[in-house]
């Protein structure tokens, strides 16, 4: 595994669209992701842009469930 260095991070941070794609562009989980991201906010004053929260959820897959099990 390769060692994801701040200045890495924090320019596919910047450059990308959502969590996922950080994830998936540096080979990591969402979570940790998400909690380095917070780590160098909170604990380093690092102002990485904000992303929404809707990126967290599977949109298309969680309607169709509902359309699925709707009565």
């Amino acid at each position: 595994m390769t060692k994801i260095t701040a200045e890495q991070f924090i320019e596919v941070w910047q450059k990308a669209a959502n969590r996922k794609e950080v994830a998936e562009v540096l080979g990591m989980k969402r979570t940790t992701v998400e909690m380095r991201a917070q780590f160098y906010r909170k604990r380093c004053g690092i102002p990485l842009k904000k992303m929404p929260r809707s990126d967290l959820l599977d949109i298309p897959k969680l309607k169709a469930l509902a359309e699925r099990l709707a009565p």
